[in-house]
């Protein structure tokens, strides 16, 4: 698995950068500090203070498994030990935290808002003990992530915000599932630092401070 992983890998670097030079360089020169053009937040989720949306993706009714215990690829097959069926209005979000915010720091406070307002914890963990989560993407579907979404988000030859933010690999990786039944809400938020030092995409090394948030969240019709 791990030679065939490396194979893939390294002839998805070499596919992205063969489409950068297709399209012609874009460079993410710096990390945005506000929101990227006609996105806004979910009315019911609380971002972290000075955050920047940078990506939101929404369709109007899907299905969605959350993982609710730990990730593992084997036999060509990504699969979670334990998961919650969830089907309703979908909504994937990406925002970059102010520099300096860990991943721990960021998680705790939708955490704790969260639990302000109606929602209980329903799974919790942190880098190994997830799984898979050494990368959010990258065009292989083998991380923790791509449990619930598959990275056609993220095929890309330019250097957006969102593809910067996610990073290949990642550090410090963290997520939270949480639920409010009483409004037919469940949401899990994911936080990690992005590393982009060797990257196949130009992106700023600066993006590398910044903590990644990613809130994935169905609203139950």
């Amino acid at each position: 698995m791990k030679t065939s992983l490396f194979k893939y890998l390294t002839q998805f670097s070499l596919a992205a950068t063969l489409c950068l030079g297709a399209a012609g360089t874009w460079a993410l020169e710096d990390v945005p500090t506000q929101d990227l053009a006609n996105f806004s937040d979910l009315p019911t989720i609380k971002r972290f203070a000075d955050s920047a949306l940078v990506w939101r993706d929404e369709v109007s009714y899907d299905e969605v498994a959350f993982p609710a215990g730990k990730v593992s690829y084997s036999g060509e097959r990504l699969s979670a030990s334990k998961s919650v069926k969830r089907d309703g209005a979908r909504n994937m979000l990406v925002y970059i935290t102010p520099v300096g915010k860990s991943p721990l720091e960021v998680l705790r406070n939708y955490q704790n808002e969260l639990k302000a307002s109606g929602f209980k914890s329903l799974f919790e963990c942190a880098e190994t003990a997830c799984g898979e989560a050494t990368a959010l993407t990258g065009g292989n579907n083998f991380n923790f992530a791509n449990t619930l979404f598959k990275d056609a988000a993220y095929s890309t030859s330019r250097s957006e915000a969102h593809v910067c933010a996610a990073g290949y690999p990642i550090t410090g990786f963290r997520y939270t599932l949480m639920e409010n039944a009483k409004t037919g809400e469940t949401v899990a938020v994911m936080t990690w630092r992005p590393i982009v030092k060797g990257y196949a995409l130009p992106c700023p090394d600066e993006i590398e401070k910044h903590t990644s948030v990613m809130v994935f969240h169905v609203q139950s019709k």
